[in-house]
């Protein structure tokens, strides 16, 4: 009996003794977690907190200020778009001070060529049609286009006009058809056939089908000049 009460009570004492060394850990764990809470440098602390949807980040320190910031992708994805749409307007304003341009040249061009002349028309047209009158087209083509490389010629006069009335160190004239006798008027003055005025504006207008050397300033029913550069029917087209 004596034995199993000694048992108990040394059982008991392990118990107590047990708790006791548990009680202490568990003070020291508290006692510990105070001293952290309490003197911890607060500014080495640094709470990121996130926000997955508005993709902004909040960073919060001693004074526990919160600053957002934007990530830097779409920062420059926003700039990124902003320099498209400035490269897009310049580009469209661009294009359209060239539109702009291109269409008060070709109303320019439009204008000159209105102006062109109803006097440069009347004379190249009746020459063509004085000279060539029965001739094929072509005929006509090559009679006006003649008489444009006296006109750009430093040896010629400078007007259509003058071109056709020049005469000669003898005082005869180059085109035979502003000659008038008693009983006709001069052939320089007969109305223009279609043919004669399609001819002459097709030249006036800087795009006629056919073209012609620049010396090629003679047109006979013979040879002249240095040489002949085309034959065509009866008429012959020489080189000055």
């Amino acid at each position: 009996m004596t034995k199993r009460l000694k048992e108990i009570s040394s059982k008991r004492k392990r118990e107590i003794a047990g708790w006791g060394l548990i009680l202490f850990v568990t003070s020291g764990l508290v006692v510990q977690l105070f001293v952290n809470i309490l003197f911890v440098d607060k500014t080495n602390v640094i709470i990121v907190h996130a926000n997955p949807k508005e993709k902004s980040y909040i960073y919060a320190g001693e004074e526990t200020s919160s600053i957002d910031i934007k990530p830097i992708e779409n920062e420059s994805v926003e700039k990124d778009e902003e320099v498209n749409i400035v490269e897009e307007n310049e580009t469209q304003i661009s294009s359209n001070a060239i539109q702009e341009e291109s269409k008060a040249t070709e109303t320019e061009h439009k204008e000159k060529a209105e102006e062109i002349n109803e006097k440069d028309l009347y004379w190249l047209s009746h020459v063509i049609m004085a000279e060539e009158e029965g001739a094929c087209y072509e005929n006509k083509l090559m009679c006006g286009l003649v008489v444009m490389n006296r006109v750009n010629d430093c040896d010629y006069p400078d007007t259509i006009e003058e071109v056709i009335f020049q005469k000669n160190q003898k005082g005869d004239p180059q085109y035979a058809c502003i000659i008038a006798t008693k009983t006709k008027e001069a052939r320089i003055y007969l109305e223009p056939n279609e043919d004669s005025m399609k001819a002459a504006k097709e030249i006036l207008s800087g795009n006629c089908s056919i073209t012609i050397p620049k010396n090629v300033v003679y047109q006979s029913e013979r040879e002249l000049g240095s040489g002949l550069y085309k034959k065509i029917e009866n008429q012959y087209y020489s080189y000055k």
